[in-house]
């Protein structure tokens, strides 16, 4: 049964697809834009979606919220996840999984230096034990 809250909330013509865009778990945790609705087809929206990141086009983008298209704003569509409930409203719900391209800059400019620190210590750290493991087998 469809939930009729959220039908009725759409005045009784919800729209087909509902997508969300945020950022990957292990990202900086920002505001993205890139959600919203659809009502094409799931599969037309998939193909597309599909094209977008192949092309690196589209929806393969999005941007903080109340940001700008600077490099600390900038992210890049990694993934995707679709969900469909015979309850739901929606034909499905679209899940957009986001990385920053320069997760540095992303962190430093909307989480502040302490955060931005913290990210180059634990790559200094990443990188030094990758480099002790090479000089071992080698």
């Amino acid at each position: 049964m469809m939930n009729p809250v959220v039908k009725d909330s759409w005045k009784g013509d919800p729209p087909r697809l509902y997508v969300i865009a945020e950022p990957l778990p292990n990202a900086p945790h920002v505001r993205l834009s890139g959600g919203g609705v659809a009502d094409m087809p799931l599969d037309e929206y998939l193909n597309t979606l599909q094209k977008n990141y192949d092309n690196q086009s589209g929806k393969f983008f999005a941007y903080v919220k109340g940001g700008n298209k600077e490099e600390a704003d900038t992210f890049t569509l990694q993934a995707w996840d679709v969900y469909t409930s015979p309850t739901s409203c929606y034909e499905a719900l679209i899940h957009l999984y986001y990385a920053p391209i320069n997760e540095y800059l992303c962190l430093k400019k909307h989480l502040g230096e302490k955060w931005a620190q913290k990210y180059l210590d634990e790559s200094e750290k990443r990188e030094a034990a990758i480099n002790a493991l090479t000089t071992a087998l080698h």
